[in-house]
């Protein structure tokens, strides 16, 4: 899944102190890794876009979003028990942040979940991630290191005696915006 960038070239070359454009790609494929690496660690989309869950079944009545930010449900689509697919109403459920700043997606009071197929599929589209220029700078910080740490050490042997590993300031930055769930 293609994810927009958060990190410019520009930001990646001072970063790194690169002074031509010759390794602009893998200095871009270094700052998506570095992304990725930490929207996966700390369950924040740093970009705003449309991202998709796949269920294969109804939960009782609350579904908990392990993504921040969550800015609406777009749609959600399954296939009922006569195999045409629909659209589930926005009347039937809410969205609604928690404590711990991830959401809940909950039936309205007096709803149901509706009859689906038994091989049907339920496909949630959320809008979700922070608009352009509200990233947290400490998230932003952390990719620019990231990247700068993978750029520097992109070959798979080191041919020194010292091992490369994650810059400790990156688990220091993204360590405060780790989404934890209430049991």
């Amino acid at each position: 899944m293609s994810i927009p960038p958060l990190l410019t070239i520009e930001d990646l070359r001072k970063q790194c102190r690169v002074d031509g454009t010759e390794d602009d790609d893998a200095l871009l494929d270094m700052a998506d890794a570095a992304q990725r690496y930490v929207e996966e660690m700390t369950s924040h989309a740093l970009t705003r876009r449309a991202e998709f869950l796949r269920y294969d079944s109804w939960t009782d009545d609350v579904w908990e979003l392990v993504r921040y930010p969550v800015h609406a449900v777009t749609s959600i689509t399954y296939t009922d028990t006569a195999g045409l697919v629909q659209t589930l109403s926005p009347s039937i459920y809410w969205l609604r942040p928690t404590a711990s700043k991830t959401f809940e997606l909950k039936l309205r009071a007096g709803q149901q979940w509706p009859e689906i197929a038994d091989d049907s599929i339920i496909d949630i589209e959320l809008d979700v991630g922070y608009p352009t220029g509200a990233c947290p700078r400490n998230l932003k910080r952390a990719c620019l290191m990231l990247a700068a740490h993978f750029y520097a050490n992109r070959e798979t042997v080191a041919f020194t005696s010292q091992v490369a590993e994650m810059p400790l300031g990156v688990t220091h930055l993204i360590g405060s915006f780790r989404l934890k769930l209430l049991a």
